[in-house]
């Protein structure tokens, strides 16, 4: 069979729409998928060494088991949540109910993962969403997706490195070293990123060893905390369980931050492409490590409301002030180190990810062929080099204030994209008119949940602007309903049909997925308008330059490395 390059191919039927179109609408098959992982386990091309001659044909093996995937993802979600989000919601928003909060968070976090726990049994392949919405939904909904995942983890590791560099200056007690002294630069935000990137550089049998210890010791740090704050634990700093200060919308409200401190949890369906038996380990790593977190952050939550009253609970290192007032002065400095190890860990999960991402766009012609390069052993490092360089110059020079809502929304459009994928691929048969009223739905949805924000945040002097956005949101959410139940009403596909051993099935497809979309647009409603606005011009100039790129790519000499055939008939536009 004739071969072409993937991103010159387009359906036959659509040979009179305008080419960017097509490109744009294009979708993958399963089957060429599927296709880009066998080409990395056999080694194609020059991107596993052959342009030097070393190709060995051992790029991308499958050597990452279940528990190390359930390391990487503990790794890569540890953190924030037991470190600083438990103060803040125990001081602010909860109190002893903190813990309650925590679950309500992994419980937004687990209607998600059923997404992803069906899409990486169904599609196991290097690239998470961006492969996901690929086969779903099409090249430009991916384009979108890559960069989304680009802020979840490329960005947000950067954040942490410099998070990280902070508070080494302070735990050392040299002010010079922080960005206020050193014209905003994070000295040891960038340092610590190329040092994780030199980690990576070293290869993945490094890393399993890493993720692996470093699972263990925040498993172990948790419970060595509870256990500390057992000793003295004080029955009255839990009465009454839930404040009437806060009440049970407090505990709500507290649900929204403590859902950020779970993030990450998707990370392991980027290294569907070297896990042993993807179609069930990679799922069943997604649920077992948000199970995980959520359990220990939880745990830790109890006992740091349990041994100091949350009042008194510091919102930025609840533990290590707690600890200090408890006398215990010892263990407030373990802590201060046991957290800058942890976050460590975190950058470094985080920044794993980065490359794969940019290796399978770099497979459809959507960045430069150097992400496609391999060493003699197979290993990723020239976008493993590049990553983690831009990644420090971000960590160093960018003001991570300003952008904590661009991430967190970023990341929540990433998650909406998975459950919308869900959707596309149950009502395959019937594609046209789904696409049509799935994107009726979380344009509608959308617009809903915002225009409920605006009506909650209308003061009485904007009475009437209020009643507006209260008419318009009633509006835009019938608009939506009437959306879900017109996907009810088109015929669906069970993959058990034809994967009889797929782990994981969503229920209830399409309500399931569609609440949660809800779900997670209702979050980013509550987000800063700053936020919004810097995501919206972030989206803008990464797909307008990849789409230049792409373009460019297209004229030049075909890439042996993408070389897949689409003539299965799936590549037409929804």
């Amino acid at each position: 069979v004739d071969q072409a390059p993937l991103w010159q191919l387009a359906a036959p039927a659509a040979a009179m729409v305008p080419a960017p179109l097509q490109q744009l609408s294009r979708r993958l098959s399963l089957a060429d998928a599927l296709g880009f992982d066998s080409r990395s386990q056999h080694g194609t091309g020059h991107e596993n060494g052959h342009e030097n001659g070393h190709g060995n044909g051992n790029a991308f093996v499958r050597s990452l088991g279940l528990a190390d995937l359930v390391a990487v993802g503990l790794c890569s979600t540890v953190g924030s949540g037991i470190f600083s989000i438990a103060g803040l919601v125990a001081h602010k928003s909860a109190g002893p109910a903190a813990s309650l909060a925590f679950l309500g968070g992994g419980l937004g976090c687990l209607a998600n993962a059923a997404a992803y726990m069906e899409l990486a049994g169904r599609i196991p392949v290097t690239g998470s969403i961006f492969m996901y919405t690929y086969v779903a939904l099409g090249r430009g909904p991916a384009v979108c997706a890559a960069w989304l995942l680009t802020l979840e983890y490329g960005v947000s590791s950067a954040a942490v490195a410099a998070n990280w560099g902070n508070k080494l200056a302070v735990l050392l007690g040299n002010s010079s070293l922080q960005p206020a002294n050193t014209a905003g630069v994070s000295v040891l935000g960038g340092a610590i990123m190329l040092f994780c990137t030199c980690i990576l550089l070293c290869g993945v049998t490094l890393g399993k060893k890493l993720t692996k210890m470093s699972s263990t010791f925040s498993i172990c740090l948790v419970v060595s905390l509870c256990c500390v704050s057992a000793v003295h634990f004080n029955v009255v700093n839990w009465q009454p369980f839930v404040p009437p200060e806060f009440g049970i919308q407090g505990v709500l409200q507290g649900s929204l931050p403590t859902f950020f401190g779970f993030l990450g949890f998707d990370e392991v369906c980027c290294l569907g492409g070297e896990a042993k038996n993807p179609g069930r380990n990679v799922p069943l790593a997604v649920i077992l490590s948000l199970i995980g977190v959520t359990v220990l952050s939880m745990l830790a939550a109890g006992a740091l409301t349990g041994c100091q009253h949350y009042t008194a609970i510091d919102t930025n290192s609840g533990f290590e002030v707690a600890f200090k007032q408890l006398g215990l002065p010892v263990a407030s400095e373990l802590v201060s180190i046991s957290e800058l190890w942890v976050l460590f860990i975190v950058v470094y999960s985080c920044l794993l990810a980065q490359p794969r991402i940019f290796f399978s766009m770099a497979q459809d012609g959507l960045l430069p062929s150097v992400f496609l390069r391999r060493n003699h052993l197979g290993e990723l490092t020239f976008s493993v080099g590049i990553t983690g360089f831009m990644m420090a110059v971000v960590a160093a020079f960018v003001d991570f204030d300003i952008l904590a809502d661009t991430i967190s929304a970023g990341t929540l459009l990433a998650f909406s994209l998975a459950n919308a994928s869900v959707v596309m691929l149950r009502c395959e048969g019937s594609r046209p008119a789904a696409g049509r009223k799935l994107s009726l739905f979380m344009a509608s949805s959308l617009a809903a949940t915002l225009c409920l924000q605006a009506w909650l945040h209308c003061t009485s002097s904007w009475k009437g602007l209020g009643l507006v956005c209260l008419g318009a949101t009633a509006l835009f959410a019938l608009v939506a309903l009437a959306s879900i139940l017109g996907l009810r009403s088109l015929p669906t596909i069970n993959p058990r049909a034809s994967q009889p051993d797929l782990f994981f099935a969503v229920p209830l497809v399409p309500l399931f997925p569609c609440l949660t979309i809800v779900f997670n647009f209702y979050i980013v409603s509550t987000l800063s308008a700053k936020g919004l606005a810097i995501l919206l011009g972030y989206l803008a100039g990464t797909c307008s330059l990849t789409a230049i790129w792409a373009n460019y790519a297209s004229k030049r000499a075909p890439c042996p490395d993408l070389q897949v055939s689409l003539t299965n008939g799936h590549n037409e536009g929804s």
